[in-house]
């Protein structure tokens, strides 16, 4: 079983200063979910959804950097033990 936190991260340096909407539950917090090599980024995002219900359909995950989709597996993306998915926000416009 891999344990994975998934953390709340602010738009990084150098964003023009819009406010972007968060939810303050999550600063400062982090949530584990015990996942195994063969369940799916859906499967990650069930769980965490059962948590936070009201983010359905804006729960979006990155790992290394990267936007990942619901049908990758753990083992496809190389995810190791203690592993950290952000979640963040797609904003519409350029």
């Amino acid at each position: 079983m891999t344990a994975l936190l998934v953390r709340l991260q602010h738009c990084p340096r150098g964003d023009p200063p819009i406010p972007v909407p968060y939810n303050p539950t999550f600063l400062n917090a982090s949530h584990t979910s015990l996942l195994v090599s063969t369940d799916t980024i859906g499967k990650l995002q069930r769980r965490f959804l059962q948590k936070r219900p009201d983010l359905t359909g804006s729960l979006n995950l990155a790992y290394n950097g990267k936007p990942v989709q619901g049908h990758q597996s753990l083992g496809e993306l190389g995810v190791k033990n203690g592993a950290t998915f952000i979640t963040f926000q797609r904003c519409l416009g350029g």
